[in-house]
């Protein structure tokens, strides 16, 4: 017997020049977690597939600030990203992203 698995993505947003301090934005099952990643791809805001991390995210209220034992990995996910990025010739300023960025 197959089951179909369900499609979860959590959004966060990090605070303008405090990269560990980020913040749960949204938290979605199913057809609009598929929104979700689809508006992120097209915004081409970088995404981290993570299981473990969704689980963990999941445990967090919307609009609160990760916990203390979140913050490494938050920070080597965002690291992660930007390396990826960087590789792909994107460039990031922290101090430039403010309100609007990842």
């Amino acid at each position: 017997m197959k089951t179909e698995s369900i499609r979860r993505a959590i959004a966060l947003k990090y605070k303008d020049g405090d990269e560990i301090s980020s913040t749960v934005v949204s938290s979605a099952t199913s057809e609009l977690a598929e929104e979700v990643i689809k508006s992120t791809l097209e915004s081409e805001a970088p995404i981290h597939k993570n299981k473990k991390l969704v689980k963990e995210l999941r445990k967090v209220d919307l609009l609160e600030q990760l916990p203390e034992e979140l913050f490494a990995i938050a920070a080597e996910m965002l690291a992660y990203t930007f390396d990826i990025d960087t590789l792909a010739g994107k460039n990031y300023d922290l101090d430039d992203l403010g309100e609007e960025g990842a």
